[in-house]
């Protein structure tokens, strides 16, 4: 490909390769220059999945369990952030997706709660996946 033409011919040498940098990280340059798939982006929202929860557990319940472990700032503002599961029959299933602001908010919440008790129950806290 080389230099485009318009390129002055001064330009320090380091420019375009730290603009195709700049382009790489925003996901504009071919996949396959990029260093990692947008997928990977830290900022992307993601979520994690809640497993043990009470039966009788609530949105606000849930919501007070990443509080109480300081992480309830990193939950998505979507106003249904947090998705109580329940089985084919209605009733609950214990488990819960909560939506992170982040993939970075996600893997904190994760790296604080898993393995943290809610009430006597003991709360596995797994990366969710679409």
């Amino acid at each position: 490909a080389g230099m485009p033409a318009g390129m002055p011919a001064g330009m320090p040498a380091g420019m375009p390769a730290g603009m195709l940098a700049a382009l790489t990280t925003l996901g504009v340059a071919p996949a396959q220059v990029a260093p990692q798939q947008p997928a990977q982006d830290p900022n992307a929202p993601a979520a994690v999945q809640l497993r043990g929860l009470p039966l009788s557990a609530t949105e606000q319940d849930v919501l007070a369990f990443f509080a109480k472990h300081d992480v309830v700032d990193r939950v998505s503002e979507a106003p249904n952030a947090v998705d109580l599961m329940k089985k084919g029959n209605g009733k609950p299933s214990g488990q819960a997706i909560v939506h992170m602001m982040s993939r970075t908010d996600a893997h904190v919440a994760l790296r604080v709660l898993n393995g943290q008790y809610m009430d006597s129950r003991y709360i596995e806290v797994s990366h969710y996946t679409e």
